[in-house]
Order: structure tokens, then sequence, then C-alpha cells
């Protein structure tokens, strides 16, 4: 009696155990890879301005983050602040400063427009060709 009893129950486990595996797989096979959702596409974005910092010796501290149509005197669009965010977030330990210029290095983002002019007191540290351009703040001599 016993051991039919924990043949049972070792069938019950077992019929769970394989229903759980087949939700899990049903749920998660039709996932996008990582790659194709905003937070990944950021991570590749931002990976060569993340070694260019790192080869700068800037590993924490703060960084700016601005658009140019900020740069050029609009008001930040729904877009760009989404963008913000997401900077934000890939370029953790460093803390992302929303549109400003007074910081040692600026993420400067012409996402969509032609490559612009660099602002008077930076140069560019990395260009990753794709929209995004990190400036560093020239010392004044």
């Amino acid at each position: 009696m016993r051991a039919a009893l924990e043949t049972i129950i070792i069938g019950i486990l077992v019929c769970a155990s394989i229903i759980n595996l087949a939700r899990f797989f049903e749920n998660t096979m039709g996932m996008p890879p990582r790659e194709a959702q905003d937070v990944g596409i950021w991570e590749n974005r931002l990976s060569g301005i993340r070694g260019a910092l790192i080869r700068a010796g800037y590993g924490s501290g703060d960084i700016g983050y601005m658009p140019i149509n900020v740069f050029k005197g609009s008001r930040m669009t729904t877009q760009e602040d989404i963008n913000w965010v997401m900077t934000r977030y890939v370029m953790i330990p460093l803390n992302v400063r929303q549109n400003t210029m007074d910081v040692p290095f600026v993420i400067f983002d012409y996402t969509g427009t032609a490559q612009p002019e660099i602002p008077n007191g930076f140069v560019t540290e990395f260009d990753s060709v794709n929209g995004l351009l990190l400036l560093r703040k020239v010392q004044a001599q």
C-alpha cells in the first residue's frame, strides 16, 4: 500500500514538473532576443563610449547627456527623455546628468541628424558612428 502511494506521488510530481517546464518554454520561446529589446540596443550603442571612458581612466563620476535639439535651444522631446533614461541605466555606475555640458565628459546625441560641429571647449574622445559622440572637456590653459 505504501509503495503504491509513493509511486502515485512520484508520478504526480513528475507530471507537474513536465507541465511547468512546458509552460516555461511556451512563455519564453516567443520573447525577442535581448539584443532586440530597448536595453540591449542601448547597451550595444553605448559599448564603444563605455570602453573609451574606461581607457580614459574615468570609471565613476558625472557625465553629461546632451541631445542635439536641446543643445540648439529646443525643449527635450519624449523620445530624447527616454533615451536619457536608457543611457542612465546602461552607464551605471556613472551618474549621467541630463542636458549639461558642465562635466568632464558628455554624450552628445545627434541621432537622426547630420553630425554636428563640436561645441567650443570640447574635443571628440570617441565617435560611435551611430548618432552618439563622447566629448571630453578641454582644460582651460
